[in-house]
């Protein structure tokens, strides 16, 4: 939504109005801690330093702040530290201009103690529910509200493709296409419901993609793959109106993002057109120096920043920022112009987010129906998110009255089954977690007949859990679970008693060792606080598991294959050997998609027609099973022969719905003509003439396009075969 005529040339008024050095200090964010004289603690209330702030507000003239001081605060506590930060800031202000909070609420409103939190990223791409996700997005805008915090880090529209990756529960999977929905519906939930907070689509771009796994690390993507995969989430965040986007902390093909005018002033400003402010992430514009060597002074390196695009720096301690970009103006290197540019966005954001409006108060505290209605959704999106990967023999589900022994570190573990980022950075101190918490076993125990040891059951329910951990401390040498929870785990599965094994982790941990010995295994991933009772339902069969996997999960500790790889992945070591060989070299422990039902789902006629150059496709779904089930149904097209090897299939559209017992539904896709599209040696998207493959399910049907265009160009009529 555009600013109306008249308030922007109200901003273009103010610019005119500030100092040089007012307009560096609104390019400069600090973190709580620098405001502080104490921190939050389960013994004592953060303390803001009078003396800081009439420093950092009245001198520096800081536009915003950011963060934590050491864990997580009530709504109430929220509402009095930005309601003292915002009197400090506008007391100070020569002009009256208001701050600007940020928070990381990634998974609902994690550094709030009362606040709803709800699964991580990569289990909410196991919904593949834009609704749901949609609504998770409007729920957290709701409660920052309540918080007075009206600039939300989020979401994560990296792409988890990596599964060393320290981030990789922040994302919605290895998928461009999934990724561009579901981060779309979650910015639609956080600017456009009810309450509205800036979303902040990052990291902008590459990020996660290190080849060594290592966050943060150098990444080398051609600018084709650039295109192709990493950059439509981002596009469809602009398009979706986001307000904000932060910069990707790590370098592409040699050079810091933070330090490259393509990426950020070429692609993101003038192809992707966004108009929002572009914000670094922690510390980054001082790490070009510190860390990259590509700037040899701090100076220098806000110099690289400032020309490659950058709004505003997230410094996040000292505002040696703002002194430098004051310097760099007076010395000619940089124009004041430039910052007028910067310092409109930030004001426009503040504008639109009603800061400058001395009337808004945080909405009142809603008695506690607020929390429920959170609550009601944190369960939805967990059970939906979980998945069941084995069923052997029909083991799952188990009856309540059946004798069920629980084992595992994260049937005990309120860290294990929310993940990090929750109440502190990495989600790993359960002191500050709130009481009302309740793990894995204690919601089983009273779901079902416990035993207290494994001789005595009739099967045994182990939940194998990775300890919390994000970012650089969040770094692994191997997808190895520990070493004593494994050898634990091995004793349960000779013992005779059939093991269903659950997941709790963020990232894909290799099962290869054990896996075929168990009865039934769900990945759970980072489910959140309503873990032990979605887990609970899955396992009674109070609903039927629906999740299906955003990522490969692989094998092997060295063959990371996506989905979407290469034919000549799939060549097996006969290759060479005759003139038949197999395709077997693509086996991943399980496939992008994969997930398994209790119910008797059946795919039939597939059809697909073409209409003034699109495509509508139709499936019938028929639910053959006497309870009612949630589908989720993907839809996967392949180009046969392409000029650039084609990838063996890519998701271009999916649909969750749902079936009641013994139902059928139709099921509809629109494709538009560019999903045939691939980006070419040109850096174009083109589609090619020739055949492609429609898969939904088990059915595929073939279609063949009669003539090679331009995605800008009128697509030519296509037939079936």
């Amino acid at each position: 939504m555009k600013l109306s005529s008249e308030k922007s040339e109200w901003i273009q008024a103010l610019v005119s109005e500030m100092t040089l050095e007012e307009k560096a200090g609104q390019m400069t964010q600090l973190t709580l801690e620098a405001l502080s004289s104490s921190p939050q603690t389960n013994d004592g209330q953060l303390v803001l330093d009078t003396t800081r702030m009439k420093e950092a507000f009245g001198e520096k003239h800081i536009g915003s702040v950011l963060n934590v001081f050491a864990q997580s605060m009530s709504k109430e506590e929220w509402r009095n530290c930005i309601s003292t930060l915002q009197e400090q800031a506008l007391s100070n202000s020569r002009l009256d201009i208001p701050m600007l909070y940020g928070i990381d609420a990634v998974h609902g409103a994690n550094y709030t103690t009362d606040g709803t939190l709800f699964p991580q990223n990569i289990n909410l791409g196991a919904t593949w529910n834009r609704a749901l996700v949609r609504g998770l997005g409007a729920h957290t805008a709701l409660e920052l509200e309540e918080c007075s915090i009206p600039w939300n880090f989020s979401p994560v529209l990296d792409l988890g493709r990596h599964p060393m990756w320290s981030r990789f529960s922040e994302t919605f999977g290895e998928d461009s296409f999934l990724a561009s929905e579901l981060g779309r519906q979650s910015i639609y939930g956080l600017q456009d419901g009810p309450s509205s907070v800036s979303a902040c689509a990052k990291h902008f771009i590459g990020y996660g993609q290190g080849f060594t796994g290592r966050d943060r690390t150098q990444a080398w993507i051609p600018d084709r793959e650039l295109r192709e995969l990493y950059l439509p989430p981002f596009r469809a965040a602009v398009q979706a109106g986001v307000m904000s986007v932060m910069v990707n902390s790590g370098e592409v093909n040699g050079v810091p993002v933070h330090a490259d005018p393509v990426l950020l002033t070429q692609l993101l400003r003038v192809e992707l057109g966004f108009e929002g402010v572009i914000v670094t992430d922690w510390e980054d514009v001082g790490k070009l120096h510190t860390i990259h060597r590509v700037a040899d002074s701090e100076k220098e390196a806000t110099y690289l920043a400032i020309q490659a695009g950058i709004d505003m720096s997230m410094v996040p301690f000292s505002a040696d920022f703002a002194g430098y970009l004051v310097e760099l103006v007076h010395e000619g290197r940089i124009s004041e112009s430039r910052l007028d540019a910067s310092v409109t966005r930030i004001l426009e954001m503040k504008t639109r987010l009603g800061l400058f409006q001395q009337q808004k108060k945080p909405i009142a505290p809603q008695n506690g129906a607020l929390s429920k209605s959170g609550a009601n959704l944190s369960l939805e999106a967990a059970q939906q998110s979980m998945v069941l990967l084995e069923n052997r023999a029909s083991t799952l589900p188990i009856q309540s009255a059946s004798r069920m022994f629980i084992a595992g570190g994260a049937a005990d573990s309120l860290a294990q089954i929310h993940g990090s980022w929750t109440y502190t950075w990495q989600g790993n101190d359960e002191s500050v977690y709130p009481d009302q918490l309740q793990t894995v076993r204690s919601v089983m125990n009273r779901r079902f007949t416990c035993v207290e040891t494994a001789n005595k059951a009739d099967y045994i329910l182990y939940c194998l859990g990775e300890p919390p951990s994000v970012e650089k401390p969040g770094d692994i040498d191997a997808l190895n679970w520990g070493a004593s929870q494994v050898s634990e785990l091995v004793s349960y599965l000779e013992s005779g008693v059939p093991v269903v094994l659950v997941l709790f982790t963020g990232r894909p941990l290799l099962v290869s060792a054990f896996e075929s010995n168990c009865a039934a295994i769900i990945w759970a991933g980072q489910p959140g606080p309503k873990a032990g009772s979605a887990l609970a339902d899955i396992v009674s069969g109070s609903i039927s598991p629906s999740g299906r996997l955003p990522f490969t999960y692989p094998r092997h500790p060295a063959i990371f294959h996506t989905y979407d790889h290469k034919w000549s992945d799939r060549v097996g070591d006969d290759y060479g050997l005759g003139r038949d060989y197999t395709m077997d070299g693509f086996n991943p422990q399980w496939q992008f998609g994969h997930g398994e039902s209790y119910a008797d789902i059946r795919y039939t006629d597939l059809l697909a027609v073409e209409q003034d150059g699109s495509w509508e496709v139709s499936v019938r779904i028929h639910n053959q099973s006497t309870f009612p089930v949630r589908e989720n149904v993907l839809l996967f097209i392949s180009d046969t022969f392409a000029s650039i090897t084609p990838v063996v299939k890519r998701l271009k559209g999916f649909q969750s719905i749902e079936l009641m017992p013994n139902e059928a539904q139709s099921v509809s896709f629109q494709l538009p003509i560019d999903a045939f599209g691939f980006v070419d040696v040109n850096h174009k998207l083109v589609v090619e003439k020739g055949e492609f493959v429609i898969r939904v399910g088990h059915l595929h049907q073939a279609i063949v396009l009669k003539e090679t265009f331009a995605l800008d160009q009128k697509p030519v009529k296509a037939y079936l075969i």
